[in-house]
């Protein structure tokens, strides 16, 4: 995990208001992201790949339009968010028994990949896609035909 998650954990485990404190003064920079801040703004999250797939202006165009579009109502939706991933969720992951595709890259600095080999140990309807170049970001811009595909399968 890149150092930005590394502290926000830390930080989640712990809880109180410097935790909210952070996760607000995160929120709004993400809220008030541009195609010429949304590099920096990721810090130390962005592998090599990431970085590659945001270098073009349309991308960052997109990808800070889409962060802006997800903080339009202000921050408390991504502390939720965080809040869940350290919450007890009511089923245990083993429990799954329908098909759940995980999609993963060595280069992920948001999501590590030992997670997604969790996943797949874990649920034994899984079924791994593991692109070892690829990072959070990057496994989306190469394999989007792909990663439709196999959403599209998975609704049927």
């Amino acid at each position: 995990m890149g150092p930005e998650d590394i502290e926000e954990m830390e930080l989640a485990v712990k809880g109180g208001p410097d935790y909210e404190e952070h996760m607000e003064m995160i929120g709004t920079a993400l809220g008030g992201a541009t195609a010429d801040n949304v590099i920096e703004l990721f810090g130390g999250l962005l592998s090599e790949p990431d970085k590659a797939t945001l270098e073009p202006l349309d991308a960052r165009e997109l990808f800070a339009d889409s962060l802006r579009q997800g903080f339009v109502n202000g921050w408390r939706g991504f502390f939720d968010d965080d809040r869940a991933m350290m919450s007890d969720w009511g089923f245990q992951p083993e429990a799954i028994t329908i098909p759940v595709s995980v999609w993963f890259g060595d280069n992920d600095l948001m999501v590590p990949p030992t997670h997604a080999q969790w996943l797949l140990r874990t649920i034994t309807t899984s079924q791994g896609h593991h692109y070892p170049g690829e990072g959070h970001l990057s496994i989306i811009a190469n394999h989007f035909d792909e990663l439709a595909s196999d959403i599209k399968e998975a609704v049927r």
